[in-house]
């Protein structure tokens, strides 16, 4: 509860609200956010219920009904709800009886991205890869301070199983000035502009919304979200935008690189199938 109360004229605000992190859909969670539900004629249960269930999404119910303005999981950009359901859970360690760990996605072709913070203070490295039941698959690689040790894991990378076929970096930014020595050490580079990068937040959304894409149980990389604003691009009714932080001291590399590996997945799809051999069948 929060109160602010004011000597002259006597006057008093309280406002009662969730601890961030609350379950809106919990119903212990709605009487503390409402010490008169259930009250006859002030606060009905029905009506909070109809809100919950038919009137509002879970955000704007949180918000509106719980006080959970500021929490991260009621302000995300892709929805909270959303990016669950896209989430694989971890599954038991073989080696290590009674712990979790990560499950092991199988992937086609897999494709990376790096993205480095403006002022270079972070950088991460992500890649997406084609499951077969033709999803797509995210997983943050390595996030760490400054930008040394990237070309050093790009290399790694490179030598793994599963090398990346291509990897992207956005144009003007800090990350694209990497362009050049990831180029040196073999890798395709594709430079993304102001309209691949609208085209990657857009796909980015519509593929966890529709459950699309997989990602692991990644604190981290729900802390790039949870981070994460955006900004507009163009014109306004095209609705078109990209990743922004919500402070100077927020990193959100691990988001932006996510979304654009899963963009340059597309494209290199795309791109395979139009070079593949064609088959013509003799009439």
């Amino acid at each position: 509860m929060t109160a602010v109360e004011y000597d002259d004229p006597p006057f008093l605000f309280a406002e009662w609200s969730c601890a961030e992190g609350s379950d809106p859909a919990d119903f212990e969670n709605w009487k503390i956010a409402n010490p008169s539900l259930g009250v006859k004629g002030i606060a009905p249960v029905s009506a909070l219920r109809e809100d919950f269930e038919v009137k509002m999404d879970l955000q704007q119910f949180a918000r509106e009904h719980l006080g959970m303005w500021d929490d991260p999981r009621m302000n995300s950009v892709i929805p909270f709800e959303a990016w669950v359901a896209c989430q694989l859970d971890d599954v038991p360690d073989p080696d290590e009886p009674g712990s979790m760990r990560p499950p092991v996605v199988d992937l086609g072709m897999v494709v990376a991205s790096v993205d480095v913070a403006p002022d270079q203070a972070w950088a991460s490295i992500a890649i997406a890869g084609k499951r077969p039941d033709g999803r797509s698959h995210i997983e943050l690689v390595w996030a760490a301070g400054g930008t040394a040790w990237v070309l050093p894991m790009m290399q790694r990378l490179i030598s793994s199983s599963k090398p990346p076929v291509a990897v992207a970096v956005q144009a003007g930014a800090a990350a694209g000035a990497l362009g050049p020595e990831l180029e040196q050490i073999g890798l395709k580079v594709r430079y993304f502009g102001t309209q691949d990068i609208a085209q990657s937040t857009a796909q980015f959304y519509t593929d966890i919304i529709d459950q699309k894409l997989t990602h692991l149980d990644d604190d981290a990389l729900f802390e790039c979200l949870a981070g994460a604003a955006k900004y507009p691009i163009g014109k306004p009714e095209l609705e078109q935008w990209g990743w922004l932080r919500k402070s100077t001291s927020t990193d959100i590399t691990g988001i932006v690189a996510a979304c654009y590996a899963n963009r340059l997945l597309t494209l290199e799809d795309v791109e395979v199938t139009l070079n593949a051999p064609k088959k013509h069948r003799l009439l």
